[in-house]
């Protein structure tokens, strides 16, 4: 029969084991909750970026609608700059 030192010995192991369970299921709930809050972060920090996007981009719209003509021959005039640049290499 086992002795009492020995059904200590499981006894503690058992507890620590268990201790160790809950540390680690406390410890994955903490992760999950800071990566929801990073999560979160991003998303609100994407959401800013799209919308100073669009504000910046708000005036050049409106200079190629008020100077179609002039936008598209810078436009040309870049891409014929752009692949003489090209053919030299």
């Amino acid at each position: 029969m086992g002795s009492t030192a020995t059904r200590s010995s499981k006894n503690d192991v058992a507890t620590s084991a268990q201790r160790f369970r809950d540390d680690l299921k406390s410890t994955g709930q903490t992760m999950k909750d800071e990566l929801g809050n990073l999560a979160g972060d991003a998303k609100d920090i994407a959401t800013d970026a799209g919308r100073a996007a669009r504000r910046s981009i708000e005036p050049v719209e409106g200079y190629i609608r008020d100077n179609p003509m002039r936008t598209a021959l810078i436009a040309a005039g870049i891409g014929v700059l752009v692949g003489a640049l090209f053919i030299r290499r």
